[in-house]
């Protein structure tokens, strides 16, 4: 006998006067479970409405009508609950394992002299002719890639005139400009 362990969403009358009773779940089946008689309609109503996850019983048959059109059928027989799990039995998720490998020196520098061949190329058209030589440029590309590898958060944030907060944003320490005094 086929079982699903879900939990039962909806139960109804498939339509006004028919014996027939719809039992829907979660994760759904397709088509969903249907029974006729009163006693499994209502212990399927009161496991709807206590929301547990439940082990439900039921037989299904294929039928054909007389076009060859063949369905299935599936008919609720009972439902078991789901015996409760102890905390103190509950899996141990694994540690976590670190998803990226350090960054190799290598690979940082060759990301920042990449980066820095493109600041130097987008600085090309500013250039004094003379200083659009391949040469030039390959010597601002190392410049910048260098200027780029060795920059720290802590550098960047005294270049800029900030400081980190206890909550973690930056702190503007320019006194000209208050925060509470924005226009908008």
């Amino acid at each position: 006998m086929p079982t699903i362990e879900a939990k039962i969403t909806d139960v109804r009358r498939q339509r006004e006067g028919s014996p027939f009773i719809t039992i829907r779940t979660d994760p759904a089946l397709n088509p969903p479970l249907a029974t006729k008689y009163p006693e499994g309609a209502r212990e399927a109503l009161d496991l709807m409405q206590s929301g547990d996850l439940v082990v439900i019983e039921y037989d299904e048959s294929e039928r054909t009508d007389d076009s060859g059109k063949v369905w299935i059928n599936r008919y609720y027989k009972k439902a078991h609950g789901k015996p409760q799990i102890s905390l103190d039995d509950l899996p141990v998720e694994p540690e976590a394992t670190q998803t990226q490998r350090p960054s190799d020196p290598r690979t940082a520098w060759r990301i920042s002299l990449a980066a820095g061949a493109k600041l130097a190329v987008g600085q090309l058209q500013y250039r004094h002719p003379e200083d659009q030589t391949p040469e030039a440029v390959w010597l601002a590309a190392q410049l910048w890639g260098l200027r780029l590898y060795t920059t720290t958060i802590e550098d960047a944030e005294q270049n800029l005139g900030i400081g980190g907060s206890q909550d973690g944003r930056a702190e503007y320490g320019d006194p000209e400009f208050p925060e509470d005094d924005i226009p908008f």
